[in-house]
């Protein structure tokens, strides 16, 4: 008995309603992230350096302020709260790196998975029926050189799309494979095979747009990166001793660490990225003109 407007297809449907559901989802965080990447690493780097710099000169000169005061004398006590801020930032920094880190490792081993799900459908394509699979191949053809590209701020959304698309003519060949004789078990297992790639497909985009490090820790790391340097240079000023030189050293060597921690974080830019060569060279196998 055939219900109109219920889904014949119970996969089928559950992928279309899905892919609905979370392409608004997708675009949001795209934007977001937009927002959040739009600045270039080089120009985050330089604007750490100098965040580091202005905040270890207003310590320093309030900490001379400071030591004007007749009967002030609270060195120790300030030197013990600089080194508990400088003890908490190491452990966020350590905290941020790990988290980036795991995220770049994640991304890198799902581009390995998605060539291979991608390899095997291929390979199984050739087996069922030649009407659906040429066509199945064909679109995966199509489907790993879009995802061999790399994707930046201006060509995700269009990739996302393009890539959707591809997927849902992929499962309108598969749902006519039931059409044209019974299931056989080169038929499950290209369906098999094509949910995985639909599978890999969404960690990839989650891993990408979601599996970043969230705006909140990056504030709470930038405002106790301030507060440590106030508190550095507060305490050369209340000695009144200053040392430029290593004060350059500090601002540097800090500006390097949330430099590498946010270039791991980005999944597109920087000078940490995660390799294509797996996709690119299963791109061009698949292409190759057959004999």
């Amino acid at each position: 008995m055939n219900v109109p407007g219920v889904c014949q297809k119970t996969v089928g449907c559950s992928i279309s309603l899905y892919n609905g559901v979370t392409k608004r989802t997708q675009e949001e965080l795209i934007v977001i992230r937009g927002l959040m990447d739009s600045m270039p690493l080089w120009g985050l780097l330089i604007t750490t350096i100098i965040i580091v710099s202005i905040a270890i000169e207003i310590g320093y000169r309030i900490g001379v302020i400071r030591s004007r005061i007749p009967g002030y004398d609270n060195e120790t006590q300030f030197s013990s709260i600089t080194g508990a801020h400088f003890g908490l930032l190491a452990f966020i920094l350590a905290f941020s790196f790990n988290m980036a880190a795991g995220h770049f490792n994640a991304r890198k081993d799902l581009m390995l998975e998605d060539a291979n799900a991608i390899e095997t459908a291929y390979l199984r394509a050739g087996l069922v029926a030649p009407a659906q699979g040429g066509e199945i191949k064909a679109l995966l053809s199509q489907y790993t050189t879009l995802r061999a590209q790399t994707a930046d701020l201006d060509n995700v959304t269009s990739l996302l799309r393009e890539s959707n698309s591809l997927k849902t003519k992929m499962w309108q060949q598969i749902e006519q494979l039931p059409a044209t004789d019974k299931l056989t078990i080169a038929d499950s297992l290209l369906i098999q095979s094509i949910n995985a790639v639909f599978d890999i497909h969404e960690k990839r985009v989650s891993a990408g747009l979601r599996s970043r490090i969230p705006p909140s820790i990056w504030i709470v790391l930038y405002v106790v990166l301030v507060l440590s340097m106030v508190g550095m240079g507060f305490y050369a000023g209340v000695r009144g001793k200053r040392s430029p030189i290593p004060n350059a050293a500090m601002a540097l060597s800090f500006s390097m660490v949330m430099y590498l921690i946010a270039d791991l974080d980005r999944p597109v830019d920087g000078m940490v990225t995660s390799n294509q060569v797996s996709l690119v060279e299963l791109s061009q196998r698949l292409n190759q003109p057959r004999e």
